[in-house]
């Protein structure tokens, strides 16, 4: 399993290495850009038991799968991102299941950007969540960044909180990635905590992309078995720069 933690985030960095051009921050560009991006992805994680004394009882694996899209707009300074999918479980899983979504505002300056929205996702525990982004370091070369229901194409393999570094977050053309740890929708706050690893990447199609394949994966370990999950999607980046 170390294997493949570390392998994610060793292709982020390879890929920061190979050859290519380095230019501006792009929350300094053109009037108006957009990001569309379509993803699936499945998992497994680890559903508990406990006794009133708060020993585990009884531990069993959990099956589930999802997909959804991303749209999002920036001009200058102004960032608008909107995400909408779906997410099931093998076994149900009521507390959290069905359709999530949300949308994020933020400001988008050279070394920081810091935003908030609204999101939720369906099932009896279904309730409107406030969204939450906060970016140290530019946008287009290593930076720091916290998120709290972040936009994406699949919240089944990308968790509600992510904290770690990230690189090409922009609209810059080249590889981009991020890395650091994650809770996913299975986690409760009742709950042991055990945060995820999570590792991204963004592979242009072609060297000055718009088009990218990308890959979102967790993992980390439960009380008897490992959580994780994977999904993989393509993103479309279209930069007006006039």
């Amino acid at each position: 399993m170390r294997f493949g933690m570390v392998m994610p985030a060793a292709l982020i960095l390879f890929a920061d290495v190979l050859p290519g051009a380095v230019t501006s921050d792009t929350s300094q560009g053109g009037p108006t850009q957009y990001r569309v991006g379509l993803g699936y992805g499945v998992g497994q994680y680890e559903d508990k038991s406990f006794s009133c004394e708060g020993d585990l009882v009884n531990s069993r694996p959990v099956d589930l799968r999802g997909g959804g899209g991303l749209l999002e707009l920036r001009h200058r300074k102004f960032r608008a991102s909107g995400f909408i999918g779906s997410m099931a479980y093998d076994r149900g899983f009521p507390d959290y299941e069905g359709i999530y979504g949300g949308v994020v505002v933020a400001g988008e300056w050279h070394s920081f950007g810091l935003g908030g929205g609204l999101g939720g996702v369906s099932g009896t525990d279904a309730t409107a969540l406030p969204s939450f982004y906060l970016r140290f370091g530019p946008l287009d070369t290593w930076h720091f960044r916290a998120e709290f229901l972040p936009p994406t194409e699949n919240l089944a393999s990308t968790g509600w909180f992510r904290l770690g570094v990230a690189r090409r977050r922009g609209f810059e053309p080249g590889w981009g990635g991020a890395m650091g740890l994650s809770l996913g929708p299975y986690s409760y706050p009742g709950d042991e905590f055990q945060p995820r690893f999570f590792g991204d990447l963004d592979v242009p199609m072609s060297s000055g992309g718009p088009v990218y394949l990308t890959f979102r994966m967790q993992v980390g370990p439960g009380s008897e078995r490992t959580n994780w999950s994977a999904g993989g999607g393509i993103r479309v980046d279209l930069n007006d720069r006039r």
